[in-house]
């Protein structure tokens, strides 16, 4: 249990937010552009529609779960320092 737990504990690192950022960018470009060629093609506004909104959801299944894609360099944090007291 505590492996699934993990997995979907959901903290990436920096460098995965960033990859995850290109690749809503891109995916989502790319999926208004076939949606504009494909409802040109059809003339119907529908069918553009019905392909954005499966671009859409494509690009979210890939980009909100945290992979392990988006976990592959974590942080190093410095230890905890104990002041002393005066």
């Amino acid at each position: 249990m505590e492996a699934v737990k993990k997995q979907l504990e959901g903290r990436i690192d920096y460098e995965g937010q960033r990859l995850s950022e290109q690749v809503a960018y891109f995916s989502l470009v790319v999926s208004g552009v076939i949606a504009f060629f494909v409802s040109f093609l059809a003339s119907s506004i529908k069918f553009g529609l019905i392909v954005f909104a499966a671009g859409y959801v494509i690009t979210l299944l890939a980009v909100v779960p945290p992979w392990p894609v988006y976990r592959k360099h974590p942080i190093a944090w410095l230890p905890v320092r104990r002041l002393k007291a005066d």
